[in-house]
């Protein structure tokens, strides 16, 4: 049976099972969907890090890749639609641990090889804390 005559039964059979699929046009989604890593997955809260561009580090800080951190809460209510937050970008991103419920702490981090020994010694680590809760999310830079 040729593939257009076996497409045609299964078509009449149920619709919509050999309708092409499209793309879709939405860049951070598509990034998530192929390269998302997920960070964290507690207590409603779901991080995951997704880098802007597969790429490698040629020797400055300023040449790796960007890393993006998303924060989606969902409350658990039935019908509540999940909510989604984007950090800034940073080279790497660590959880750090729970301060309390719905608050953590987040570091950026520099694991990438391939950079230049006084690069890396000039670079500073970064420590946030996040709350998260129904309807908004708070960042600030913490002092460690």
């Amino acid at each position: 049976m040729s593939r257009l005559a076996l497409c045609s039964a299964l078509a009449l059979a149920t619709p919509g099972v050999c309708a092409p699929l499209h793309p879709l046009s939405t860049g951070d989604l598509a990034r998530v969907v192929a390269f998302g890593q997920v960070l964290l997955d507690e207590r409603d809260i779901r991080i995951v890090t997704v880098p802007r561009t597969i790429g490698e580090c040629w020797g400055t800080v300023k040449s790796c890749p960007d890393i993006d951190l998303y924060i989606s809460y969902y409350s658990g209510d039935l019908y509540a639609e999940p909510q989604v937050y984007r950090l800034g970008a940073a080279k790497g991103w660590e959880f750090a641990g729970w301060e309390s419920d719905g608050t953590f702490m987040l570091k950026t981090t520099l694991n990438l090889p391939n950079i230049d020994s006084a690069e890396r010694a000039a670079w500073r680590q970064i420590t946030y804390r996040v709350t998260v809760s129904d309807g908004k999310a708070v960042v600030d830079e913490a002092r460690t």
